[in-house]
This record gives C-alpha cells, sequence and structure tokens, in this order.
C-alpha cells in the first residue's frame, strides 16, 4: 500500500463499527477495517454452505486469531439486536450477510447501514448476481455501495 493510500486509512475517524458479513470477502473486509486505527471493530457472521462448498476462509476463526471480537448467528433476533444496541455502532456495514436487515437493526447506527452487493442495482438484485452475469458471459461485473432503508 503506498504511503498516500495508509495516511488517508490511518486519518479515518469511524469509532464502532458493527461488520456483518459471510463469505470469503468478509476476510478482506475484517482485515481492511481492522487497519484504521480509529475503528473499534465486532463482526457477526456466520458459516454457510457455499463457504464449505467452495473453500472460503472461515471469518470466525480469522476474527479470533487476530482479535476482532466475533459473534455468530444465523438470525438476527431480541438477542442480536441487544448486543448491537449495547455496541452502540456508529456505522454498521453489510457484506453478503445474507439476511435482509429489520428496520430495528437499520435505525440503530447513528451514520446508517451501507451494503456492498455485487452486482448493479436495481437490474442485479438478489443473491447470485455474480455467476448470472457469468452465465450470461459479460466480462466485466459490478459492484453496488448504497445505503440501507427498510425497504427492498
Amino acid at each position: 500500500m503506498d504511503t498516500s493510500r495508509k495516511q488517508q486509512i490511518e486519518s479515518l475517524t469511524l469509532e464502532n463499527v458493527l461488520l456483518f458479513t459471510s463469505q470469503d470477502i468478509g476476510v478482506d473486509v475484517v482485515d481492511f477495517l481492522n487497519q484504521i486505527p480509529s475503528v473499534s471493530l465486532k463482526v457477526i457472521t456466520q458459516r454457510t454452505k457455499r463457504d464449505a462448498i467452495y473453500g472460503y476462509r472461515n471469518i470466525f476463526e480469522h476474527c479470533k486469531k487476530i482479535g476482532v471480537p466475533v459473534k455468530c448467528s444465523s438470525v438476527i433476533d431480541d438477542n442480536i439486536l441487544s448486543y448491537v444496541r449495547k455496541f452502540d455502532p456508529k456505522l454498521i456495514i453489510n457484506a453478503y450477510y445474507p439476511i435482509i436487515f429489520p428496520k430495528s437493526l437499520i435505525e440503530i447506527p447513528k451514520l446508517g447501514c451501507i451494503n456492498i452487493h455485487p452486482g448493479k442495482l436495481p437490474e442485479e438484485r438478489g443473491t447470485f448476481p455474480t455467476p448470472w452475469r457469468i452465465l450470461r458471459g459479460f466480462k466485466t461485473f459490478w459492484m453496488t455501495l448504497h445505503f440501507l432503508d427498510s425497504k427492498i
């Protein structure tokens, strides 16, 4: 990483950030956020069938190894909502966590919830836009970052 990029990252002040993530990309997002000195990061993850099928890196084990607090949950229930409220995140990031966020979760962080979607929205909504692009013969791929609200 070049010096100017490193200085930009170090100057970010995000404070408490909660990352909901699964699949292999989660490890990369954890590593990126964990290098920002002002970020106090916590992670909620789950292992999916795709993780085992495709040999994705284990986010839970990776977080434990590097000292990032991590919790496994395949649902967003009252227990998870209580955990989130107690942490008081300024920002929630969703990177391939396969659960639709309820309004009660979206309303918690002061800066909102950001979703990382592996396709061009709204045309490529849904859970598998990348394989569909490959099957349709595309050579380029999209990534959409957007704020979440209670609408789908």
